[in-house]
């Protein structure tokens, strides 16, 4: 199930479902980040309101506990 944007909210869990299909082709070390990570669950961050993006933090992943990626709220789905 997909969420809307205005649903989530800082400290709720999301697991990526889908990767960005636009990347522009300079950003095809973020497409094979996003494709690694199908499936893990992360920590919504932050939003960006302007383009309605959420901020996840994918530390717990990546083993660096301040990274984050940007993604389109279609691409995930909150945990229950």
């Amino acid at each position: 199930m997909v969420v809307a944007v205005a649903a989530m909210k800082i400290g709720d869990r999301v697991r990526l479902i889908g990767t960005p299909p636009n990347l522009a082709e300079g950003e095809l070390k973020m497409q094979s980040t996003f494709q690694r990570y199908l499936g893990f669950e992360f920590t919504v961050e932050g939003f960006q309101e302007e383009c309605g993006w959420l901020e996840l933090r994918v530390g717990e992943a990546t083993g660096d506990p301040h990274e984050t990626i940007w993604i389109e709220p279609e691409y995930v789905e909150r945990c229950e």
